[in-house]
């Protein structure tokens, strides 16, 4: 048996959890699966980890919004000889697999820049380093102006805060004629603005999401997006947890980095 202990119910990470579950219920092991939607880091979400470890899993994975205070549950782990792997890096000492964010984004700022967009902002939320490493890594090759905007400190809902860092946008780089956003959410939020105010997707400004989510392509207009290999990544952490418990990994931990595509749609 092997263990998962997950936050997050997002379509994209139950995408990775199924891929998951099937590539080690085709080798032979069932998934035993533990829910934990508290904040990592706190004292009571041990208490999963416990429920878990009592049914003596062969390996563990720890999928987005695990909750668990990462260094000190790989080395407990560790000590019990107990295979782990993280989905997304929040540590050196164990394996991982992780997406080439930072690649996708910036192959998307420069698919707008080939297109002929001059003036490519960024819209982030703060919580991916990554993504916006991507954009000023492309932004630099180009050697164009750059202009990103970030969430608001204030209390908001992620529709309210895609509002706001829209409108600020429009203050703030009038001249934008290109955007990257952090996900397809928060670029739905940012076209139904731009519809509001008269602003012409794509002839006025062209705008790129980050997910694809399976409502991108019914967007109006259908939003090109960079898309995660949510499947991928679930079989890759199946496969890493599968050759730790046959020993054909090296001691070292591993790090398999998985890239994403760049979906062209209407909005660009």
């Amino acid at each position: 048996e092997i263990g998962v202990i997950r936050g997050s119910t997002a379509t994209p990470h139950m995408k990775k959890l199924e891929a998951f579950e099937k590539t080690l219920r085709d080798a032979g092991y069932r998934v035993h699966i533990v829910f934990s939607d508290k904040q990592a880091g706190c004292d009571e979400m041990q208490s999963p980890m416990a429920s878990l470890l009592l049914q003596q899993p062969a390996g563990i994975a720890l999928f987005p919004g695990h909750g668990q205070k990462i260094n000190e549950t790989v080395t407990a782990l560790k000590a019990d000889n107990i295979p782990v792997v993280l989905i997304d890096k929040f540590s050196d000492e164990a394996d991982t697999v992780t997406i080439d964010r930072e690649a996708g984004v910036a192959e998307a700022i420069r698919y707008l820049h080939q297109s002929g967009r001059k003036n490519i902002a960024y819209m982030g939320s703060g919580g991916q380093d990554s993504r916006i490493g991507g954009y000023k890594r492309a932004i630099a090759e180009l050697g164009i102006e750059s202009h990103s905007i970030s969430a608001p400190d204030e209390p908001l809902d992620e529709d309210q805060r895609a509002v706001v860092m829209t409108e600020k946008l429009l203050s703030e780089w009038p001249q934008c004629d290109a955007l990257q956003v952090f996900s397809d959410v928060m670029a739905m939020s940012v076209l139904r603005t731009f519809h509001k105010r008269g602003i012409r997707v794509p002839e006025d400004i062209a705008v790129i999401g980050f997910d694809d989510r399976p409502f991108a392509k019914l967007a109006s207009p259908p939003l090109t997006t960079v898309a995660q290999p949510n499947s991928g990544v679930g079989t890759a952490a199946a496969e890493i947890i599968l050759a730790r418990l046959e020993s054909s990994l090296p001691d070292k931990p591993v790090d398999r980095k998985i890239s994403t595509k760049l979906i062209i749609r209407e909005s660009t």
